[in-house]
């Protein structure tokens, strides 16, 4: 931003405008301190001022700023400021005042997305092909509403599978040379994968939270039947913009199939 101010006996902070730009909590920008004094000029905040918003009044905010500009001298500084977690996406207009003096200030708000899953994790013991609920809670903490998804598919593995089934694949296959080594173990791996768990929200699948908003309710978790008895598989559940780890232990009434020949 280029700046022109006059000669004074203070501080001076003008410039054409300041702009700061940021997902909440936190917008950045830049602006230039100049030090028209005889002594050197430490500067840690300024009062930024907001003008009215169709979201509510105006409201005043500390710009972090943390300058030290040396007597007669000029300095560009990285400012910031902190506006909270769920200030609503937009362009807003305020002042910063020094000395007397206002200078413009705009501020390019961006969207952010964030909802937050509670428990982060889901460990499960159950049998093949069973459905099981467990309790769940959405938050969402971005500046903008979100949609809870009616439900999720959850590719699982055996997280062990690749390196055992490597060694699995060379025991039987080693003499035979590299390639035959390589067609066991894709056969391997193959019979290894399992279908996917399903997760369905409920009452809960499809409702919208507003910024700062939290619901509770139930998810259930649907087996495929084709899972290996007394293994344990991992996987990721993704909702919205939320990663929960999932593990879920296989006790009994898993399919045979699923194991490989030679495994344990």
């Amino acid at each position: 931003m280029a700046t022109r101010t006059k000669p004074s006996s203070h501080a001076d902070t003008k410039s054409d405008v300041i702009v700061l730009i940021g997902e909440p909590p936190r917008l950045e920008g830049t602006m230039t301190i100049y030090n028209n004094t005889n002594g050197k000029l430490k500067v840690k905040t300024l009062r930024l001022s907001l003008a009215e918003h169709e979201d509510g009044d105006g409201r005043e905010l500390d710009l972090a700023v943390g300058a030290r500009v040396p007597p007669h001298a000029s300095a560009r500084v990285l400012v910031s400021l902190n506006v909270g977690d769920s200030f609503r996406p937009g362009e807003y207009r305020g002042h910063v005042e020094t000395e007397g003096e206002k200078q413009e200030a705009v501020l390019h708000v961006l969207e952010r997305r964030e909802m937050r899953v509670l428990p982060q994790s889901f460990s499960l013991v159950v049998a093949a092909g069973t459905q099981v609920k467990r309790p769940i809670v959405f938050t969402n903490l971005g500046n903008v509403a979100a949609t809870i998804p009616k439900h999720a598919v959850i590719s699982v593995g055996e997280p062990a599978a690749p390196l055992t089934l490597f060694h699995v694949a060379v025991s039987q296959k080693g003499g035979e040379g590299h390639q035959a080594v390589l067609d066991q173990y894709a056969g391997l791996l193959s019979k290894s994968e399992v279908s996917p768990v399903r997760a369905v929200l409920g009452e809960l699948g499809g409702q919208t939270l507003s910024p700062g908003e939290t619901r509770q309710g139930e998810i259930q978790f649907e087996l495929p039947r084709n899972l290996a008895r007394n293994r344990v598989y991992v996987g990721d559940l993704n909702l919205d913009t939320a990663v929960c780890s999932f593990t879920l232990q296989v006790e009994n009434g898993g399919d045979d199939s699923a194991s490989p020949k030679g495994r344990t």
